[in-house]
């Protein structure tokens, strides 16, 4: 093998380590149970999939001149209504904490290595970006 070849399978097997690492942790476990609860509650699906319609007819009225008061009231108490729901409340409060250990550990192995991990990762775009 050549020495590119072992190089990238290094990354691999780093990569691979670093994965099982993280699984491993205790907010990883906590967002998978969330996660696993919230797509057995039928009640927690379904006030979160008549929000989405409810955000996507408000963005569509936006687009056409405006929101009234009184639609921007109901989407805010409907947010407010789903985002208090135990199932939902416990993903979100979960997946926020995954997400801050995350963010940790990528602002210390960017300090370490000296590479932003998180900004390599993110998808190319055609353009501009």
């Amino acid at each position: 093998m050549t020495d590119i070849m072992l190089e990238a399978e290094s990354y691999v097997q780093a990569s691979r380590s670093l994965a099982k690492a993280i699984a491993a942790t205790g907010n990883y476990a906590i967002f998978e149970k969330a996660r696993d609860r919230l797509s057995t509650d039928a009640e927690a699906r379904n006030m979160l999939k008549q929000l989405e319609a409810a955000e996507q007819k408000a963005q569509l009225s936006a687009s056409w001149g405006g929101l009234s008061d009184h639609e921007r009231r109901k989407l805010e108490r409907m947010q407010q209504e789903t985002f208090k729901q135990p199932t939902i409340l416990a993903f979100l409060e979960a997946q926020k904490s995954l997400i801050a250990e995350l963010q940790e550990l990528n602002r210390y192995m960017t300090e370490k290595l000296g590479i932003d991990l998180a900004d390599m990762t993110k998808p190319q775009t055609g353009c501009c970006g």
